[in-house]
């Protein structure tokens, strides 16, 4: 066990935290309403975060920038505000096709 500091600087770490994640929810909410309301349709990616993580550098940025939790929030969203959301495979050559073939 730890002494009464350590359990102080516990708490403070843990206050710390708990404002970085709710800063995070609050910033994925606004974002999320303001492109449900703006917008009549949603196209998303359907990323693998997972093979996304494999690379060192940016590991970290990708992992904070909660990808899924936005997602749930534009799934449900789109669905109360009555709006389509379209999640376009990962396999999908979107940057291989020319303007007049679509």
């Amino acid at each position: 066990m730890g002494s009464q500091n350590w359990y102080k600087q516990k708490k403070k770490v843990a206050k710390v935290h708990e404002k970085i994640a709710n800063a995070r929810e609050d910033f994925l909410q606004k974002l999320s309403t303001t492109l449900v309301h703006e917008n009549q349709v949603i196209s998303i990616e359907d990323i693998r975060v997972k093979n996304l993580l494999k690379n060192g550098n940016s590991a970290k940025a990708i992992s904070d920038a909660s990808w899924y939790e936005f997602r749930k929030m534009l799934t449900y969203k789109c669905k109360w505000y009555g709006k389509t959301l379209v999640v376009v495979g990962s396999n999908y050559a979107s940057s291989q096709l020319c303007h007049t073939c679509n």
